[in-house]
């Protein structure tokens, strides 16, 4: 019986779905598998990346040509995760990349562990699912609209204000999940939500800059549709 490369006998749209599913560096290994694979890597609407898999400096270039080869294109996932201490170039990059795939129909954004100011681009964008945030700056942002918004981790984030984290959590109207870990300069956490189904809240006491304590001393809950609630707090 002959054999048949079923999955190549697919369509490009539902290759360029299932390569989304692998992180980019495993997407990238496909284009040697025939000539029909080649390119397909180059389509798929999305990067997971890790600076672990690219020598010095070659991210940056990666990214770039990677978000230049189609610029129409939809993004609709920006996964990076790298030590933005050791990576500074990148870091200051990234801003400009958030801006890119804003434009471009970005539903899931990931940003693990690159201490930077995030754009305020990402304060009206329309098309985001999932936000996840690991070690950014978030100032005040002249208006903040995030309407399809529903799951929004927040890990090590530093708030310009009490205002400044309220004001995200309340301007996403279908917000359903919320999981806040070791924030930073807030005093007052007020969660107000009239979608949220699930809340998670781990704040402890955080030493910051200048030896000076930043350290919750309330929490204000208004959410009527909670289901679960999970709270650890030192």
């Amino acid at each position: 019986m002959e054999n048949k490369d079923f999955i190549s006998q697919l369509s490009d749209h539902l290759l360029h779905q299932i390569l989304s599913l692998l992180a980019t560096k495993d997407s990238v290994k496909t284009s040697v598998l025939s000539t029909r694979w080649r390119y397909i890597w180059q389509r798929v609407p999305g990067l997971d990346l890790n600076h672990t898999d690219f020598r010095h400096k070659r991210l940056k270039g990666f990214v770039n040509r990677f978000l230049d080869l189609d610029k129409k294109s939809q993004i609709s996932q920006l996964k990076l995760e790298f030590d933005g201490r050791k990576y500074k170039t990148e870091g200051s990059n990234f801003n400009k990349w958030v801006n890119s795939v804003v434009t471009r129909g970005v539903q899931h954004l990931v940003n693990n562990y690159c201490p930077i100011k995030l754009p305020g681009s990402i304060s009206m964008c329309e098309t985001l699912v999932h936000l996840k945030l690991v070690e950014v700056g978030i100032h005040s942002f002249d208006s903040v609209s995030l309407p399809r918004l529903e799951t929004m981790h927040l890990v090590s984030v530093w708030f310009s204000s009490d205002a400044a984290l309220e004001r995200l959590i309340s301007s996403s109207p279908v917000l359903q999940d919320l999981y806040i870990d070791k924030i930073w300069n807030v005093e007052v956490l007020r969660v107000r939500s009239q979608t949220l189904n699930n809340l998670s809240i781990d704040i402890w006491k955080i030493n910051f800059h200048w030896d000076k304590d930043i350290q919750i001393i309330g929490i204000v809950i208004d959410a009527p549709r909670l289901k679960s609630l999970s709270l650890i707090i030192d």
